[in-house]
């Protein structure tokens, strides 16, 4: 069932594509059954030129439902509908009766009419023949193939390129035999023939023939036959009509004798006669026929329809005119059918060779824009000046091409361009679009538009386009290059609207960005930093960029943004801190004064050559006396490579005890401590560090005053690291601050030298613009604490200085209270006893923002990791030493029965402790050197000696 309903409706489908055709035809065979029936006199006389008319007009139409003449159907059926037209027309005006058509077999018009058509019918056939060959093998290769190309094969190249000659050829041709036929008809005398009735008794018949027509301007009589057949002995006929004279054809030489009613005889011995026969008046209004009469023995025969007609002075002149009219017009019509056909056949191929040209400019049109893109538009808007012309078809093919190319090719087109060449490209492709597009709205026409509108410094439309075709972001930053400074305020004004675009547009690259475009853009953001800070926080990705306008920015407005946009954009106010001048710490609290501690490994000269023979460029445990040495040629401390491992439980605002069985592990757990502290505690928290050397310095008499010197040496440490933290504080806190280092430092003389020796500890080239920037910087410190009051602090002013905090460190201030000292270059370790005296101080320092975190020395409940994470410590530092060569202890020690490794050996003997291990695999190195020669492998029985 589902079968027959696809048959039927794929029947319906067909039939539908035919369905003008169909109606068409129906058309013309009511048309032609109409006539029958209502007009069947009409119908007798002239049912020959009818149906040659309708097989003409039909023609077209049945050629259209063969799909073998597919797109050429028409083209194909006018030559035989214009011919059969033609043959009925010329039918139908001389008089070609059915007697005539079927007597002349061989010359008569419709057999040579149709004789010529099966001809060029036979011709268009092997025309096309080709291509229907070729459609059907690529059908059976597609199914084959299962695919169906549906390719357009161009055969039949014979008619298509020469149908204006070929089709009218014909045409032609059968007119110039069709008009040669009818002058022939006009100038010929038609002869009829009659049968006249037998009399009785005799058993005979009389036959006559004798002209249609006596012409005006014949010369000569015309002449009767009359001849009978059957039994004839001698018959007395006697011939009469009113307005003719008769007369005997005579032998040669005798006279005419003319009569109007001649007598003649009949025998079996002259059984036929010729009689002459001429008009006794010749009309001259009308023509006029003449029945003529034949009696036999007084009795009048049968002549019914025995007529000749006696031509007139005026139809003998419309019958010259006629002739002459084809004569002539046959020839006129012949050349002026062949003029045309010229001009057709001269447009056709100048239509082909336009063919060619635009499929040529379609194939190269993106690589010759790319190549040349203003003129290979002029030389478009050449090609289309006769756009109006063109065939629909051509002209749609080259307007889908140049939507696809404006669409999608165009930015690609001109990625290269200068503007100004594009600019001109932009203004002819305008044109052309215009021309060719016939919806002036039409999308390539709105493209093109508000890209010349962009072209011509509009902001809008420029960030319009780049948010519709974000392919175009090439040019767009080129045309963008181009724009006034107010242009680029305008840019500025619309990102509410078009903050990805303006992220696009200029925060594209991390580095390589020219000065000179720096500069531009940081003369644009002068007059709005929020916009920056918005697309950093917007865009992180942006930050690279947004570092090096910022750090363009005048100085007064570097001062301005901490303290105008720091409630709304904090986080990237710190992001910009070196730009900006603005207070942070770096990767972790104090990592600073972690550097400024730290020292390159050093080792005897019998060590140096021991670790060379076995392929390591340091010590794995070059850190025995200080857990932050550097390893040489490598900025990394050894501690931030391979830490400790000590966990730290969760964060609290209340005071946190720690406690480590030796210095080591004490520095090397501050260190760890302040590294991982949690993102959001580190990135609002302010730190300052209590070690021994402060305790000595300051005494610990008053815990406050010593707390508020914690203070200032933290205040210290982050001038230094971000000079322009002064400008991010209120006039308030300007003073607090000031008063707070000059307390400190006692005098503004102390602060800078303390400032030098700070900014001096850096490991890091300082160029010659940063150098004076410093020392400017320095100079400002020292005024700027020359007007601070001298005097000692007063005992109210504690609660305001206490919770002095920079700008971005508003929450809260973490002390670190250490046994030992950040620089292990100061001798002394602070006692438990200390510890306890500054917890006294926990509750006011608490009311005030702050958490004390104490890492002592102590017996009792020290960290310990466990023996297996000790090894694996142990290894990573021999890998890290050896640049990954060494994979552990073990691989430096001769050959042992010892099952358990020498780094597991190492690790129990530490008892949980990291220090202990560094400072027993040091002490293991040196006794080593001093007791064996370079070249000499560790021996099993030194480590289990070790004590």
């Amino acid at each position: 069932m589902a079968n027959e309903d696809y048959q039927s409706s794929g029947v319906k489908s067909r039939l539908s594509d035919y369905r003008s055709q169909i109606i068409f035809l129906g058309l013309i065979g009511s048309a032609v059954a109409a006539i029958a029936l209502i007009f069947p006199a009409f119908w007798r006389d002239h049912w020959i030129p009818i149906l040659l008319i309708a097989g003409g007009l039909g023609m077209p139409a049945l050629f259209s439902l063969w799909n073998y003449w597919v797109g050429y159907g028409w083209q194909v059926g006018i030559a035989p509908a214009l011919a059969f037209l033609l043959m009925g027309i010329f039918n139908w005006l001389f008089r070609y009766d059915a007697e005539a058509l079927w007597e002349d077999a061989v010359f008569n018009l419709l057999q040579t009419n149709l004789f010529v058509l099966a001809i060029w019918l036979i011709l268009v056939f092997l025309a096309f023949r080709s291509r229907f060959q070729q459609e059907r093998k690529q059908n059976q290769n597609d199914k084959q193939n299962k695919k169906n190309t549906k390719q357009d094969y161009r055969k039949g190249e014979v008619w298509r390129d020469y149908r204006w000659i070929i089709a009218p050829a014909v045409i032609i041709l059968l007119f110039l035999f069709d008009t040669s036929w009818a002058q022939s008809t006009l100038s010929t005398s038609s002869l009829k023939k009659s049968v006249i009735k037998a009399t009785p008794p005799g058993a005979f018949q009389i036959h006559a023939e004798y002209p249609l027509q006596i012409s005006f301007d014949d010369a000569e009589p015309s002449e009767i036959h009359l001849w009978a057949t059957g039994t004839v002995n001698c018959m007395d006929l006697e011939i009469s009509a009113d307005g003719l004279l008769f007369a005997l054809k005579p032998q040669s030489g005798e006279p005419l004798v003319w009569n109007d009613i001649l007598a003649f005889k009949l025998s079996k011995s002259s059984n036929a006669v010729t009689l002459l026969v001429i008009a006794d008046e010749r009309p001259t209004t009308g023509s006029r026929s003449i029945e003529l009469t034949l009696n036999s023995g007084g009795n009048k025969l049968d002549t019914s329809n025995w007529a000749i007609r006696i031509e007139s002075r005026k139809d003998s002149q419309i019958r010259g005119w006629k002739k002459n009219f084809l004569d002539a017009g046959s020839t006129i019509v012949s050349l002026i059918t062949a003029v045309f056909v010229g001009v057709k056949q001269l447009e056709e191929e100048k239509k082909r060779q336009k063919i060619k040209q635009v499929e040529q400019v379609i194939s190269k049109l993106e690589t010759e824009a790319k190549e040349n893109f203003s003129k290979t538009l002029k030389d478009h808007w050449e090609l289309t000046d006769d756009w109006n012309e063109w065939d629909r078809a051509l002209q749609s093919q080259f307007r889908d091409k140049y939507a696809t190319f404006v669409e999608k090719d165009l930015w690609d087109a001109i990625a290269n361009k200068t503007l100004e060449e594009v600019k001109k490209g932009v203004n002819l492709l305008l044109h052309i679009c215009e021309r060719i597009f016939e919806d002036k709205e039409s999308k390539p026409i709105s493209i093109v538009k508000q890209l010349q509108k962009a072209l011509e410094n509009d902001a809008q439309e420029l960030l319009s386009m780049l948010k519709e075709y974000p392919e175009s972001i090439g040019v767009a930053r080129r045309i963008e290059m181009e724009f006034s400074p107010e242009g680029r305020l305008k840019i500025i004004e619309c990102f509410e609207e078009f903050s990805d675009q303006i992220h696009n547009l200029w925060f594209f690259e991390s580095i390589g960005i020219s000065d000179s475009r720096i500069k531009q853009l940081s003369s644009v953001f002068e007059h709005h930093p929020d916009v920056l800070l918005s697309i950093i926080k917007k865009y992180p990705e942006s930050i690279g960029v947004a570092k090096q306008i910022a750090s363009n920015l005048p100085d007064d407005l570097k001062k301005e943004i901490p303290e105008k946009y720091k409630d709304e954009f904090l986080q990237e106010i710190i992001l910009l801190k070196e730009e900006l001048g603005f207070p942070d710490t770096e990767s972790f609290p104090l990592q600073s004064q972690f550097r400024f501690s730290t020292v390159p490994s050093r080792a005897e000269a019998r060590l140096a050559a021991w670790l060379e023979k076995q392929g390591l460029r340091c010590s794995p445990f070059a850190d025995a006396g200080n857990p932050y040495t550097s390893t040489p040629k490598d900025e990394k401390l050894l501690i931030e490579q391979v830490p400790a491992g000590f966990s730290f439980p969760a964060f609290e605002h209340s005071t946190q005890n720690f406690a480590f069985s030796n210095s080591w592990d004490v520095g090397a757990a501050l260190f760890g401590y302040a590294r991982n502290l949690p993102p959001k505690i580190k990135d609002k928290t302010f730190v300052a560090a209590l070690p021994p050397s402060m305790i000595a310095n300051f005494g610990v008499e008053q815990p406050r005053t010593l707390f508020l010197h914690a203070l200032a040496e933290g205040w210290a440490w982050t001038l230094a690291d971000a000079p322009a933290t002064y400008y991010s504080l209120g006039k308030s806190q300007r003073g607090l601050a000031g008063r707070l280092l000059r307390w400190h430092g006692g005098s503004p003389f102390a602060i800078v030298r303390s400032l030098e020796q700070i900014l001096g500890s850096r490991k890091k080239e300082i160029t010659e613009k940063e150098e004076k920037s410093t020392q400017k910087f320095l100079e400002h410190v020292a005024a700027w604490l020359e007007n601070v009051e001298a005097n000692d602090l007063r005992k109210e002013e504690a609660p305001a200085l206490i919770e002095l905090r920079p700008l971005s460190k508003q929450q809260f201030t973490l002390a670190l209270v250490s046994s030992v000292d950040l620089n292990f270059a100061a001798s002394g370790e602070m006692l438990p006893a200390t510890h306890q005296a500054l917890d006294g101080e926990a509750e006011w320092l608490k009311a005030h923002g702050w958490t004390l975190v104490h890492f002592m020395i102590s017996d009792s409940n020290p960290q310990r990791i466990s023996e297996e994470k000790l090894a694996k410590q142990c290894q990573q530092r021999v890998q890290i030493c050896s640049n990954g060569e060494v994979e552990a202890l073990e691989s430096l020690f001769a050959p042992h029965p010892e099952e358990e490794s020498a780094d597991l050996l190492l690790a129990r003997k530490a008892a949980g402790s990291p220090g202990k291990m560094v400072r027993l695999g040091q002490k293991l190195l040196l006794q080593h050197v001093e007791k064996y020669p370079p070249d000499e492998p560790l021996h099993i029985e030194d480590l289990l000696a070790l004590a």
